[in-house]
């Protein structure tokens, strides 16, 4: 049952490939036919190439929750937990609630984390938007710029303005464009973002976009409090962190305050 159930998994990509083929095929076609000119075949051409990455990444997504749904519970929870275990072990705070109740950590890597990717050039989150989630990048590139006091400032004199969600993203780009100095980060695979809202509640300072097409896990904070509630040890040891990952994120610089701030900072401000 299960190879059969793959099979058709399988079967199904290739007829989504042989379909989008068909479709660049058609496309080409009606350019040369219709000698368009140079600048809409490349704007044509540019909505085609973002239209198909767009359609691989839903259908990949599409096709792993197929796949997954389809095999037993004990194999699909395994291969969740092999999959996405090695993310989680890079994170002292995830090693430690792992030594209190493993269970818990199995719940978490197999009911909690959700797997989500991104297109190039999309804003995973703008500066100042409440936080909801936390994030681990897993494979692709990423770019984090973080907003200080200073740099707000910045956009605040911007003629482009801070009203609406695309005058942000055009205002940071100039901001960036005119202040080469701005610190702009490249998270390694495994990066965390966002611990903060575990412990607090909290607002993003920076701006995060994908560079390349990026799958990133993200653990909602209200999907990870149910898990917490069911667990007593680790939701008392969570509660002594809190208190210390607070005071040493209230303690921090300036310079140290953003959605890269993670536990293993809190050692190094103490």
């Amino acid at each position: 049952m299960v190879v059969s159930n793959l099979t058709n998994v399988i079967s199904a990509m290739q007829e989504r490939i042989q379909e989008k083929n068909r479709l660049l095929t058609t496309a080409s076609k009606f350019l040369e036919h219709h000698n368009i000119p140079d600048a809409s075949a490349m704007h044509l051409h540019r909505y085609l190439v973002r239209w198909q990455m767009d359609e691989q990444a839903q259908h990949q997504t599409a096709s792993e929750k197929a796949l997954l749904q389809k095999l037993p519970v004990t194999l699909r929870r395994a291969l969740l937990e092999q999959a996405r275990a090695p993310v989680l072990r890079r994170h002292l705070v995830f090693v430690a609630l792992s030594r209190i109740n493993y269970l818990f950590i199995e719940r978490m890597l197999c009911d909690v984390i959700t797997s989500v990717i991104y297109l190039p050039g999309d804003f995973i989150f703008h500066d100042r938007m409440v936080c909801s989630c936390l994030y681990l990048t897993v494979a692709g590139e990423t770019a984090y710029l973080q907003f200080s006091q200073t740099v707000r400032r910045l956009l605040q004199k911007s003629p482009l303005g801070m009203t609406q969600s695309g005058s942000e993203a055009d205002a940071t780009q100039a901001i960036k464009a005119r202040h080469r100095h701005l610190k702009t980060y490249t998270p390694e695979q495994g990066t965390m973002l966002c611990e903060a809202v575990l412990w607090t509640r909290w607002v993003h300072h920076g701006d995060f976009e994908a560079v390349s097409q990026a799958s990133l896990y993200t653990i909602a904070t209200e999907t990870f409090s149910d898990v917490v509630r069911s667990h007593v040890a680790v939701q008392q040891e969570m509660q002594k962190h809190s208190q210390r990952f607070v005071k040493a994120l209230n303690e921090s610089a300036d310079a140290v305050m953003s959605d890269l701030f993670i536990s293993e900072m809190c050692f190094e401000v103490d």
